[in-house]
Order: structure tokens, then sequence, then C-alpha cells
């Protein structure tokens, strides 16, 4: 009797473990299906800004914000990029 029950156990908790895997990742699916691909935190400031605003303003807000932050990411690429070039010239003039 105790077999059945630690089996009936482990096999419960095993379905209730895949519902959770599985309603996770439809959740991440409908997320990239929806263009939610910015992270939580842009996201919840986002609806921080716009909490009580009307819809008009609230998308103007956000198309603002994700712009800004658009524009800061590519700064930072291009210094990056730039530090890179640099870093690798450097190596090359040295190498020789």
């Amino acid at each position: 009797m105790r077999g059945r029950k630690k089996i009936s156990a482990s096999l419960l908790t095993a379905l209730l473990m895949l519902s959770v895997v599985t309603a996770s990742a439809q959740v991440t699916t409908q997320r990239n299906k929806v263009g939610q691909k910015e992270p939580f935190l842009a996201r919840l400031a986002d609806w921080f800004a716009t909490v009580g605003k009307p819809q008009e303003e609230k998308y103007l807000i956000q198309k603002n914000r994700r712009a800004a932050r658009k524009l800061k990411k590519a700064k930072k690429d291009i210094a990056r990029k730039k530090k890179q070039a640099a870093k690798q010239k450097k190596t090359y003039t040295s190498g020789q």
C-alpha cells in the first residue's frame, strides 16, 4: 500500500511540474507574439510613466521612451565597436 502512495505522489508531483513548465512556455510564446521584447524593467518604467494618462499620451510617451532607449543602445554599440577597432589597430601596429 505504501508503494502505491509513493508512486501516486511522485506521479502527481511530476504532472504538476509538467503543467507549470507548459504554462511558462505558453506565457513566453504569447509574450513574443505580442512583441514585448523589451526588458521587464523598461516595460515597468514605461507603465509608471504612463499610469493615469490618456491613451494618446501613453502612446506618445512609450514611443519616445523606446526611441530614446534604441538611440542609447546604438550609441553604446558604436562606442564599443570604436573601442574594439582601436584595440585591434593597436595590436596590429605593435605586432609589426
